[in-house]
């Protein structure tokens, strides 16, 4: 008989009169990896903050390891055997690797530090796991894999006996995921369980023993195993509107590297013509170069650039648009409207267009099918999530450019909304846009890109 290590019953909690869980129920067991499949992120860090510490509960109980640690009657804000692992890292910098693993725990008593000791132990332990990292490197020259890696043995050495790891394909590649992976695998053998935060359902189902499904603050099973595989019940799903004209592929491509040197880029050669959507897979450093070279910043060091099949030593300004990692962050003005907020790149293509009130109101006839009454908007900071990312997808569809870069679109955001976000990329599709999907793996761009590029390792 399976061990069980937590089981939530009827786990609701408010907050503001909102509910943010909703009658959970749910449960895991010991040497498990539980997915879990995010449609929206209602709920979610109310979810993971129970997992951690058991803080008030409006209504239900929570178990671990068939013991009552929590319940709407009292909570005693007490810690639970977990851990989490996600792109913000919670190991300290300034210490070695094995002084995380060892020295920050509750059961070191010692005064004085044995380095060398620790270092061995670490080394073996390491060796162990297959792992190539110094137990005397520090924290701050290791890579994104090698500190989930070390939080990971981390949490197993403090006594950690459920592991959350959250969007981990938003920052990690695909070499690196299934590196990953493999460890989880080989901890569950020894009884520790993952609970595996994700928005993919593929990704899930290669990886998790059983999937469950959050939705609005509410939880429920989505796929058991059956006859070997995850099924998945039919679910209501928006289908992706076909685009209503193909790639140009007999015509000049609208961006083109050819052979182009960086500080961080070797030999990088790819073309993507207008209406294409390309995923190209890089690091992050080399993503950095990609994006100062398509917007202008920096000149190659060796190599050609072009432009609708012009070459040119810089890429000229606005020929390609950027959208970054959190655009509504970083693209959207909160002080300006949404009409103005959507002309703001497009004085260069329309000089006029903050003096000529005829222009406006065409550029809301154009646009309302798709934003809705959102663009009369005045103060855009009441408008939702999805709003606000249609608003920054619509001004570079106005601006217009040959291509755009989508920097990590679909990281550590849900499922609804990574389907938006794939209806918008279509929408510069269909306007004769290049859409190269910038990422450090393909787990997101997979169902929209037609190709998939790698940028070369130095």
């Amino acid at each position: 008989m399976r061990e069980e290590l937590l089981r939530m019953e009827r786990v609701s909690c408010l907050e503001d009169g909102a509910t943010l869980l909703n009658n959970v129920n749910l449960h895991i067991f010991s040497g498990e990896i539980m997915g879990l499949l995010c449609i929206n992120d209602v709920g979610l860090e109310t979810l993971i903050s129970l997992m951690m510490v058991n803080t008030p509960l409006h209504f239900g109980r929570v178990y671990f390891f068939e013991r009552p640690v929590n319940d709407y009657k009292h909570s005693g804000m007490d810690e639970n055997p977990t851990a989490i692992i996600e792109k913000s890292s919670r190991l300290v910098d300034s210490l070695t690797v094995a002084d995380n693993v060892f020295v920050l725990r509750g059961s070191f008593k010692s005064y004085v530090i044995p380095s060398r000791r620790l270092h061995k132990s670490f080394r073996l332990y390491a060796q162990e796991l297959g792992v190539p990292i110094r137990g005397d490197c520090y924290v701050d020259q290791l890579s994104a894999y090698e500190r989930c890696v070390v939080e990971m043995l981390r949490a197993v050495n403090t006594g950690k006996r459920l592991i959350i790891m959250r969007d981990m394909s938003s920052f990690l590649s695909e070499r690196e995921l299934a590196n990953i992976q493999r460890l989880m695998r080989l901890y569950t053998q020894r009884g520790v369980s993952f609970l595996y935060v994700c928005s993919h359902e593929k990704e899930l189902l290669d990886l998790c023993d059983r999937v469950a499904v959050l939705e609005n603050g509410k939880i429920q099973k989505l796929a058991e195993p059956y006859g070997g595989e995850l099924a998945f019940p039919q679910r209501r799903s928006r289908q992706p509107k076909p685009l209503t004209r193909e790639p140009d592929w007999e015509h000049l491509p609208a961006l083109a590297f050819s052979n182009v040197y960086t500080a961080s880029l070797h030999d990088l050669s790819f073309s993507v013509y207008p209406g294409e959507c390309a995923a190209l897979l890089a690091d992050d450093d080399a993503a950095e170069d990609i994006v100062s070279l398509a917007l202008g910043i920096m000149a190659p060091k060796a190599g050609t650039l072009a432009i609708r099949g012009s070459t040119v030593p810089r890429i000229p300004y606005r020929s390609v648009a950027v959208i970054g990692e959190k655009p509504v962050q970083h693209m959207l003005f909160p002080d300006l409207s949404y009409l103005d907020n959507l002309c703001f790149t497009a004085d260069r293509r329309m000089p006029g267009i903050w003096l000529c009130g005829r222009i406006r109101k065409s550029v809301i006839k154009e646009y309302y099918a798709m934003t809705g009454e959102s663009i009369f908007a005045q103060d855009i900071r009441t408008l939702s999530i999805q709003e606000l990312y249609t608003l920054a997808y619509c001004r570079i569809s106005f601006q217009h450019p040959a291509a755009v870069l989508c920097v990590k679109p679909f990281d550590a955001i849900d499922l609804s909304l990574r389907q938006h976000v794939v209806g918008l990329m279509d929408m510069l599709r269909d306007r004769n846009i290049a859409v190269i999907v910038l990422s450090s793996g393909i787990s997101g761009a997979a169902s929209i890109a037609e190709r998939i590029l790698a940028s070369p390792k130095k």
